[in-house]
């Protein structure tokens, strides 16, 4: 089999041969020479982006942002027993990387994420941390590990067990830039200093989480679910009553569950806040703002609620019963000004009134209904015959 000369090609040529490889063929041509390398380096600035996952087998992958399933996946196996589940045992194209010496201590996962951010120039976009798996590596050494490699991660996983002087550390030094998902327990005590300013954040087993927490948490998006909550009717009254006189400006949902809330309880309580309810007749449609929502893309239909006004800007948000989850208790805090294919679309199609009923014959009763309205209204203007 004759060999290309690639190397000998002028550079305009190169670059355009590397642009058109895919992750896999780009990444061996890095690792043949010094030359090829370099020249990898100068052709795929803002290509790549790198997701890393610490668990009981570490992965590095290296994927392109134009299409993500053009990617490269590393696994390096933790422990020298073997299990079935392991990547190697069912996906023969993960470059796997077998039991050694090193194994445990993420110094070769090291090596390799410094060559991916220095040869491809690419961005750690996310980080998978399962703290049950990693007990004996230092979590702080982890974490300042990452901070040391760029400014900010996208999104951040973190489960598991982990000490209160950790989390602190984390919560107060996370160079998280957009979307936190805590899945762990902790001896988290209330009244603990720390600040959290994301674009969402979902909370797992957030048990843990108190009021003095929530009220030091900026969101646009939350999500929190625990089977046994230190958040009461009481609590969730004082954070209605916070948001109305300023906390968290860019909310636009915060969805509540947990198993041992009273929310029987809690609805009759919400007349103590200034706001009106809303008869259950009253449907309107909210989208959720967050891609690492389940509902996003969806339209939520929302039946009645209690609804709220901020007093600074006169905002309105709903509190009301999540209206498709089969959990019996949910609460959920709507933003209803930030709705995009809600009453902005109604407003389009001329059919506000429908949306804000002022009697029991303009309500729209089921989505159903306000697709139908707006199938009529585009028959209408397609009936029109132009000459």
């Amino acid at each position: 089999m004759s060999s290309f000369p690639l190397l000998s090609l002028p550079s305009l040529v190169i670059w355009n041969v590397i642009d058109n490889l895919n992750t896999e063929e780009t990444l061996d041509l890095s690792m043949c020479s010094r030359k090829s390398r370099f020249l990898v380096r100068a052709c795929t600035k803002n290509r790549y982006e790198l997701k890393i996952r610490i668990c009981y087998e570490n992965k590095l992958v290296l994927y392109s942002k134009r299409n993500p399933a053009d990617k490269v996946t590393f696994a390096f196996e933790n422990y020298s027993v073997r299990c079935d589940y392991l990547s190697v045992a069912f996906n023969p194209l993960i470059r796997y990387i077998p039991y050694h010496r090193q194994s445990g201590t993420f110094s070769l996962e090291k090596e390799f994420i410094e060559y991916f951010l220095g040869t491809f120039r690419c961005v750690i976009d996310e980080i998978y941390l399962f703290r049950w798996y990693i007990h004996w590596i230092c979590f702080r050494d982890l974490i300042d590990y990452f901070s040391s490699l760029q400014t900010s991660v996208r999104y951040f996983f973190l489960g598991g067990y982990v000490e209160k002087d950790d989390l602190d550390y984390f919560l107060n030094t996370s160079t998280v830039s957009e979307h936190l998902s805590l899945e762990l327990g902790t001896d988290h005590t209330p009244g603990t200093d720390f600040y959290i300013d994301l674009y969402s954040i979902i909370l797992w087993g957030g048990g843990w989480m108190n009021l003095d927490h929530f009220l030091k948490i900026n969101f646009t998006a939350c999500f929190y679910d625990a089977d046994t909550s230190l958040i009461t009717p009481t609590d969730w009254l004082i954070l209605m009553n916070s948001w109305i006189n300023g906390w968290n400006r860019r909310m636009k949902i915060f969805e509540f569950q947990s198993h041992e809330f009273n929310f029987e309880l809690t609805e009759t309580m919400l007349e103590q806040v200034p706001g009106q309810r809303i008869d259950k007749n009253v449907v309107r449609f909210y989208e959720s703002p967050s891609a690492e929502f389940i509902e996003v893309g969806e339209v939520l239909e929302i039946y009645g609620g209690y609804d709220i006004r901020r007093a600074e800007d006169g905002v309105v948000a709903t509190v009301v019963r999540h209206p498709i989850c089969p959990l019996d208790g949910v609460f959920v805090l709507y933003n209803l000004s930030f709705i995009s294919r809600g009453l902005d679309t109604c407003k389009k199609h001329g059919m506000d009134a429908r949306v804000h009923p002022k009697d029991e014959d303009e309500v729209i009763l089921t989505r159903q209904m306000f697709d139908k309205l707006t199938q009529e209204r585009q028959e209408e203007r397609s009936s029109i015959t132009r000459f």
